[in-house]
């Protein structure tokens, strides 16, 4: 929930009392949205953070280390230039609004006293972060907001700056006494609204979901109207605000976050009140609430900003494939015909003395079993002979493009089955490990395609000049081209290697037998060719993309609990674990199975020419099992 006016200024309050004669020593700006000021109070440093983020914007220290950008933007260099060593002499929020005043005092070029002023307004779409002189002229903000934008406030450099538009609504400081007094009555224009719309509409800094809970806690229905409430239902709403408005005059609050039933990430902050029913824990600052409330959010949103690219690729790749399959499917398709072209050119060289002369088509039976009769089309401008010949070329060329394409369909299939593991790969991955493992696959694809082409287009026709002609500088040129491909390849390779030696999982059992499993098709290989004996175990999940897991046994014999463990991890990482494919990382085991094949790895082979992960396994049994983790992951 974003903040409103009362929590504002109870935040406004608190800072000014840990903060107020702070020294601004640095100033960053970590994204287009939110600024950092480092500043030195009370021999401490502490983070200012201010952010404009519409999704939430806010005021508050943090401990949260961001990475900036190495170029600072244009709005961070004009608060560096007005603000830099500057000492915060107040930080307040005016009547209520969700808007903190920052004000600062320096000194200017020639040792004048000058003031500046930050205004940090949050309000959802229209959050800004605004730096006034001390003539209340904007000299920059981190949105500009012009004509053409906004007919009813500009906000551009030079602009005298005005507040957004008051909706001129009572303060609950200046309702306190009416309220005491019992002199307090809503406007009659509210009286037919219901409870929670009239506090809403008469009270500044008052949430919808504040005004809810004031309802719920003076016990009354906030969908009635304030006109049929009875005595005892007025006198106790007015006993709830009267109790709330002074623990907000007296500055009495308790901040702290709550959670949703079952749920370990919260939900939602306040300064002053809880929802029922719901648990909650409290903090010692309104920061350190919004810090609980925003950093699993700000960690979690910054692991799907780095696991969508990854995704897009994948998804790319495999959608690019597809449709190269299809192609194909198209073009054999209409070269599987080839056959009948040439038995047209023989019956048309069989029956040349028949055929008259400028004719267009000809009829003729074919003796073959089953009999059939073809009319052929031919060019009335060439003989017999050549139209034979025509076909025979039309039968080569269809030979040649249906012989092609069965070579380029197996590449595609593939090349298929290769995406759908990448993209299964990118959709489970959990952690950073995960992502890291898949982006260093997809830097290998994209280093081993461009030092493919690039020695690919280097080779010219070996052993021959552009002319045709061999010669000796043309021999050495493709020499030196096939040896720069050679020494490309396995550079690639190597570099990824040596991670995946650091990278892969690993669960070790209680029996000292060892569990590992691939991240990507990169340590897939590297496990299953590599790492693991021949008399080691390999599982992968039926017919489907999936990590190779290998079971280590030393030796020894698994027992069947060992098997079943094994293939329950291969089945976990596989795309039929639709939870983890869709990022629900549960406790529980699911309540469906997935088949599982296993043999020894050395009934494993790699498919020749093929990318990595891409094998076949013979010798192998099938088990149904449900996909599931060991406790200890090391």
């Amino acid at each position: 929930m974003p903040l409103d006016g009362v929590t504002t200024y109870l935040l406004s309050e608190e800072l000014n009392s840990s903060l107020n004669g702070a020294r601004v020593d640095k100033i960053y700006q970590p994204d287009k949205k939110s600024i950092i000021l480092l500043l030195r109070a009370f021999n401490k440093n502490s983070k200012l953070l201010l952010s404009a983020d519409p999704d939430f914007p806010r005021v508050h220290i943090t401990d949260v280390a961001t990475t900036n950008p190495s170029t600072p933007p244009g709005f961070c260099m004009v608060l560096r230039k007005y603000l830099s060593g500057s000492r915060i002499s107040r930080i307040s929020s005016p009547g209520f609004e969700r808007i903190i005043e920052i004000e600062f005092s320096s000194v200017d070029e020639i040792k004048d006293n000058v003031s500046y002023r930050l205004i940090i307004e949050m309000m959802g779409r229209y959050s800004n972060i605004i730096l006034l002189n001390q003539d209340k002229r904007i000299i920059d903000s981190i949105f500009h907001v012009d004509a053409q934008m906004s007919r009813v406030r500009e906000v551009m450099p030079a602009r005298p700056y005005d507040y957004p538009p008051s909706q001129n609504k009572l303060s609950p400081l200046m309702a306190v006494t009416d309220l005491e007094n019992r002199q307090f009555h809503f406007p009659d224009k509210l009286s037919g609204r219901p409870a929670e719309k009239a506090i809403l509409e008469t009270f500044t800094g008052i949430s919808p979901y504040f005004a809810s809970e004031i309802c719920t806690i003076a016990d009354i229905d906030g969908k009635k109207c304030i006109a049929d409430f009875n005595a005892q239902e007025y006198d106790n709403l007015c006993n709830v605000l009267i109790s709330l408005f002074v623990r907000i005059k007296d500055q009495v609050y308790s901040p702290g976050v709550f959670f949703k039933i079952n749920q370990e990430v919260p939900y939602d902050f306040h300064a002053l009140i809880f929802p029922k029913g719901l648990r909650s824990i409290k903090t010692d600052s309104i920061s350190k609430a919004i810090d609980l409330l925003v950093v699993p959010g700000q960690i979690m949103n910054d692991f799907y900003q780095k696991k969508h690219p990854l995704i897009k690729f994948a998804e790319s790749g495999l959608a690019h494939a597809v449709r190269k399959h299809n192609v194909h499917l198209t073009d054999l398709s209409d070269s599987e015909d080839y056959e009948t072209l040439k038995l047209l050119g023989d019956l048309l060289l069989t029956n040349q003395y028949a055929i008259p002369s400028k004719s267009k088509h000809f009829i003729c039976q074919d003796y073959s079993d089953p009999p059939q009769q073809f009319t052929i089309e031919l060019d009335e401008n060439l003989s017999p002979t050549d139209n034979a010949q025509r076909y025979y070329r039309k039968y080569r060329k269809a030979k040649t493009k249906y012989d092609k394409t069965v070579s380029f369909l197996k590449e595609d299939e593939l090349a298929i089955e290769y995406f759908k593991s990448l993209l299964n790969a990118a959709t489970q991955a959990s952690d950073i490990s995960d992502l890291l493992a898949v982006k260093q696959e997809i830097e290998w694809l994209n280093t081993k395609d461009q030092s493919d082409s690039k020695a690919d287009a280097n080779i010219n026709h070996p052993g021959k000049s552009k002319t045709g002609k061999q010669k000796s500088r043309a021999i050495r040129a493709a020499m030196q081209a096939a040896k720069a491909k050679s020494r490309t390849k396995p550079v690639a390779d190597n570099a990824h290697t040596t991670s995946a030696i650091q990278s892969y999982r690993t669960f070790e059992l209680t029996g000292g037998e060892l569990i590992m499993c691939g991240r990507n098709n990169i340590q897939n290989d590297f496990l299953t060719f590599k790492v693991a004996s021949k008399d080691d175990y390999w599982f992968h999940a039926k017919n489907i993309p999936g990590s190779h897991v290998i079971l280590r046994n030393f030796g020894q014999i698994p027992s069947d609990q060992v098997f079943e463990i094994s293939a329950a991890v291969a089945a976990y990482y596989s795309s039929a674990n639709t939870d983890l494919s869709k990022g629900i990382l549960s406790k529980d085991t699911p309540n469906y199975k997935i088949e599982v094949d296993y043999c020894m790895v050395k009934h494993v082979k790699k498919i020749p020419g093929s990318k990595p992960g891409m094998v076949t396994y013979s010798h192998f049994n099938t088990m149904l099992i449900q996909p599931s983790l060991p406790s200890n992951e090391r």
